[in-house]
């Protein structure tokens, strides 16, 4: 499913990536230039989708998170008997254990799904919207109904239609 915020991220990393490719010479040099570049994409784009873009700060706090990350990421790489190291590479500890550079690169799973729902949330009447919104931060279906006024049933009718809206938005069952 392509959306809007796909393309317009898809823009912006094309956009960005030649300022990357040039913020990752000569630099990091325990890991190959291609890897270099490879991560600080991704952190850019982990960046783009955490990170306050209204701040008019974006590419200075971007930018010191990847000195931070990137810094760490070259200090783990093994010390290279080359001029460099490739994460692709196959290395191995004391007992002998093989394993190849990129169990090097420390990483959490990036969650994709926060600007998903987003666009589901906007898509809803506003009803549907604040009482999934207050659905998601824990609210009880009567204190759903209290704060806006309806009974409980008319809640339970509004997340089925909810569900509906959410299978024929996204195409699947849940």
């Amino acid at each position: 499913m392509g959306s809007s915020v796909d393309t317009a991220e898809a823009r912006i990393m094309e956009a960005a990536v030649p300022a990357i490719r040039k913020l990752c010479e000569g630099r990091w040099e325990k890991l190959e230039y291609q890897d270099r570049v490879s991560e600080a994409c991704r952190i850019f784009l982990e960046d783009l989708r955490t990170m306050p873009l209204n701040t008019g700060r974006f590419l200075e706090e971007f930018r010191a998170d990847l000195e931070v990350k990137m810094g760490e990421l070259n200090r783990r790489a093994p010390s290279p008997r080359f001029d460099h190291c490739s994460l692709d590479a196959v290395f191995s500890d004391k007992t002998g254990e093989t394993f190849e550079g990129y169990c090097l690169i420390p990483s959490t799973p990036t969650d994709f799904t926060g600007s998903e729902v987003d666009e589901f949330l906007l898509s809803l009447p506003p009803l549907a919207r604040g009482i999934l919104t207050l659905s998601m931060r824990g609210h009880e279906s009567s204190e759903l109904a209290e704060m806006f006024g309806i009974s409980i049933s008319r809640i339970d009718q509004e997340m089925e239609e909810i569900r509906r809206l959410y299978n024929r938005w996204n195409d699947t069952n849940i």
